[in-house]
């Protein structure tokens, strides 16, 4: 999400601090118990989970090895094009190992990559391998190629990613040789083209299959090149043959290279007199588009293998994982893992090899803890052996929803009213489909764009089930996020997928997947971010689009819409939630990001404007996937400043979900270290947080406060009610220290209880706090009648009273 910068050390912190001598040394306010102003939403103690790809999403889970289905590749580059190719804009060169891998990188401009020109070939077979990373179209082959502007172009996934279509190009006008037929270029998929021309027949396939037959045809230039339309793609494997399988022309030729190739974080073992070989290995993966090939032919004892090094392990801990294999030979298989010296810590012998695809289980139990240890697959003898899918996982660190057990604990702790997922970076890249049915058994995700063309998969452990699971579990409210770019129907089957009965087809295929009862979703977020594309869709087109397309699902479903840029200014929201309908309840907007150089100095001022212009047109604010990263480094006043005007002026409908973005997590060590704003040393924050949820008021009430002539005013003061309690949530609007005399009105025959719980946010004191326990107060205050006193002093970030109602009815 896009938004504007927000420095809160001026207005949170102390704005004014010349001011500070000349404060009151007390502040007289009110707070009437008789007036209820509204209600409380209790959809503000939300949090946001990263999409996979994103920062800190890996660190959610249990999963120790990195790149595990081999899918990342030690790509280097970008590399000047090779003499006698053309240079064209947005593509690029990569190499691995002594292949090549081209990329489209920039989709802003149709440029085709014309490799080389005309050639004198009357027959040949061209061959090649290709991936979209990303974009609304698919990918295309050129061939018969004299320039740019003739040519013939196979377009697949061409008129919105519906059609496969043949064309020749004559001076840029387009004229179909043959009819379109329909298909569709799925995003992160390897695709296998082939293109062949024999005695005046052209035949293009797809994957093994045929396409487009064309008879009675004459190309005469035989020149060749490649395109991609609206998307960044990938090439590689690029070949072109005569009819007798004679190379003609290859882009690399792995058979001729001594060099590995190895996946990205997978370094080879090779012992003294043993000759191993290492490929990444395109052809028939497990499930995905790579695996790693193990080729060993002359073995002499010792190593011949894969490791990857930097693996935290305890000792006495056991360490369950999996990995898929096939391939040839009788060679003993080995899992292990071991020091940098060599010192093995456990191992494991796996079962025998097949010339299919076999998963095999494993448990390690190390002898000794090792921060960095190794994680070893070796091959005893002459074979040849593929990997994929290794899993490497503390079995005390696993949960039933693919994230860690420590975090889902701390979210326990945390009691989330809501979460929402996928948010971050990768949200528009994320398609749920990948994200269903047996982790072993998901294709892994791409998340790449074009400002990183190399390709970067991330796994989909924890996907859809798995989180609405989760949300089960917390009690939370679930928010899910859908990409605008799979298009409406692959929407509307996500809502099914979620909602729909099981006798449906996708109320089916997720009780298949073990989950028989809908999950009633309810709250649908449009976009991870509010992107204008290439070749795509404007937002609001999009929104009042799936706002049409959502009508009749039940639970009826509540889109939450991204708003513009400027958080005060609602007004454009509000016209393009009304051009989509009632369907749109809510309005998301941004508190983090950085669009301009003005500066709004108080980010609470700005929220509560933002959710009374949203309120005037009947709609509610959302902050999701929101952070305070902009915040001076003790953010916790900020933090409740923000969560009390949303009480204040959010109404009872509006969200926050604050980020959790921890960073990856070493042995032994819980894998939060700060759910709230993604930084070291924030606790604080996360304990305004925490306490501020144990204690939900439902009744807001009416609370005067003095404000002064100049500056900010000296406290900041929200009242409400929940049962017999009264809840007041202080903090402090400026340097210096002051105190509270609070009166509270309206008791009517009832009465306060003569004590009050007083709980204080200090950096000092929360650190040694169980954040899995209820809060122990500070201390208590006395209360006189109907007033009491509340001193604010420095180094003390928030400060909560609770006061108990005594007697009869008001």
């Amino acid at each position: 999400m896009r938004g504007r910068a927000f420095t809160l050390a001026a207005g949170l912190m102390g704005l004014g601090a010349a001011m500070a001598g000349a404060l009151p040394r007390g502040v007289r306010v009110s707070v009437q118990l008789d007036r209820v102003v509204g209600k409380v939403s209790p959809y503000l103690f939300g949090c946001a989970l990263p999409a996979p790809g994103s920062p800190g999403a890996d660190a959610l889970l249990p999963e120790l090895l990195r790149n595990r289905s081999f899918e990342k590749g030690a790509l280097t580059g970008p590399k000047p094009m090779p003499e006698g190719w053309s240079k064209s804009h947005g593509w690029q060169l990569y190499a691995f190992g002594g292949r090549f891998m081209i990329v489209r990188a920039d989709p802003t401009r149709n440029d085709p990559l014309v490799l080389l020109g005309q050639r004198n070939w009357e027959a040949y077979r061209l061959s090649v391998r290709a991936r979209k990373i990303d974009g609304a179209d698919g990918l295309a082959v050129l061939f018969d190629v004299q320039d740019r502007r003739n040519h013939v172009r196979w377009t697949l996934g061409a008129n919105g990613n519906s059609q496969h279509v043949l064309e020749s190009v004559g001076e840029g006008a387009p004229r179909l040789l043959t009819a379109p037929v329909p298909g569709r270029i799925e995003t992160g998929r390897c695709y296998r083209i082939e293109v062949s021309l024999r005695r005046g027949v052209l035949q293009c396939s797809l994957d093994g299959r045929l396409v487009h037959h064309v008879a009675q045809t004459r190309f005469p230039h035989a020149g060749f090149g490649l395109g991609a339309t609206d998307s960044t793609a990938e090439f590689f494997d690029l070949a072109v043959y005569a009819p007798k399988d004679t190379p003609l022309f290859l882009l690399d030729n792995p058979s001729a290279t001594g060099d590995d190739t190895l996946a990205s974080d997978w370094t080879p073992l090779r012992s003294k007199g043993n000759k191993a070989a290492f490929t990444w290995d395109a052809l028939y993966p497990l499930n995905s588009h790579f695996s790693q090939a193990v080729s060993v032919s002359e073995y002499q004892g010792g190593d011949a293998g894969l490791a990857q090094e930097g693996i935290p392990i305890t000792g006495g801990e056991t360490y369950k994982g999996r990995v898929y294999l096939r391939g040839t030979g009788r060679a003993p298989i080995t899992v292990s893992l071991r020091s940098a010296a060599g010192k093995v810590y456990a191992a494991q012998t796996l079962g025998e090899l097949t010339g299919t695809w076999q998963a095999h289980d494993f448990a390690l139990k190390p002898s000794d803890s090792d921060p960095e240890a190794l994680f070893c697959l070796t091959v005893a003898g002459k074979a040849a052996v593929w990997v994929d899918q290794a899993s490497l996982a503390a079995e005390s660190r696993r949960s039933p929803f693919g994230l860690r057990s420590d975090a889902v604990a701390a979210l326990r702790a945390l009691r989330p009213a809501l979460l929402c997922w996928p948010t971050g970076p990768s949200a528009n890249h994320y398609a749920w489909q990948r994200g269903t049915g047996p982790p072993d058994e998901r294709a892994v995700l791409s998340v790449a764009s074009g400002a990183a063309p190399a390709f970067e998969p991330a796994c989909g452990d924890f996907g859809t089930d798995e989180f609405l699971a989760l949300c089960r579990e917390l009690k939370a409210e679930p928010v899910l996020v859908l990409n605008p770019r799979l298009g409406i129907l692959s929407i509307q089957e996500l809502l099914n997928y979620c909602n729909a009965a099981a006798t449906t087809p996708r109320g089916k295929q997720r009780a298949d997947n073990g989950h028989p009862e809908p999950y009633g979703v309810r709250y649908w977020l449009l976009g991870g971010e509010r992107l204008e594309e290439v070749g795509g869709q404007a937002y609001p087109v999009a929104l009042a689009e799936l706002a049409r397309e959502m009508r009749g699902f039940q639970p009826p479903p509540q889109l939450v819409a991204l708003g513009g840029p400027l958080l005060a200014d609602c007004q454009e929201d509000a016209r393009e939630a009304k051009r989509a309908g009632p369907m749109v309840s809510h309005i998301a907007k941004d508190i983090t990001g950085q669009e301009t150089d003005e500066v709004e100095p108080d980010l609470a001022l700005a929220v509560a404007e933002a959710a009374r212009q949203l309120r005037a047109h009947s709609l509610n604010l959302a902050l999701v996937d929101c952070g305070l990263d902009e915040c001076p480094p003790d953010a916790a006043p900020a933090l409740g400043l923000l969560l009390n005007a949303l009480s204040r002026e959010g109404g009872p409908r509006a969200m926050a979900a604050f980020r959790c973005s921890p960073p990856r997590a070493a042995a032994g060590q819980p894998a939060i270290v700060d759910l709230l704003c993604g930084r070291e040393g924030g606790l604080p924050e996360r304990a305004v947080w925490e306490l501020f949820r144990s204690h939900p008021m439902d009744e807001l009430l009416q609370v005067s406060v003095p404000v002064p002539k100049a500056g900010p005013p000296p406290l900041d003061l929200v009242a409400g009610r929940e049962g017999d309690k009264v809840i007041l949530r202080l903090l402090r609007r400026a340097e210096g220290e002051t105190v509270a005399h609070v009166k509270l009105d309206g008791l009517g025959n009832r009465r306060l209880a003569p004590h009050a719980d007083h709980y204080v946010v200090t950096r000092e004191a929360w650190p040694k706090t169980r954040l899995d326990k209820p809060a122990v107060p500070h201390g208590q205050l006395p209360v006189k009648g109907s007033e009491l006193t509340v001193a604010l002093k420095d180094g003390q970030a928030a400060h909560l009273v609770v006061l108990r109602l005594e007697g009869g009815q008001p």
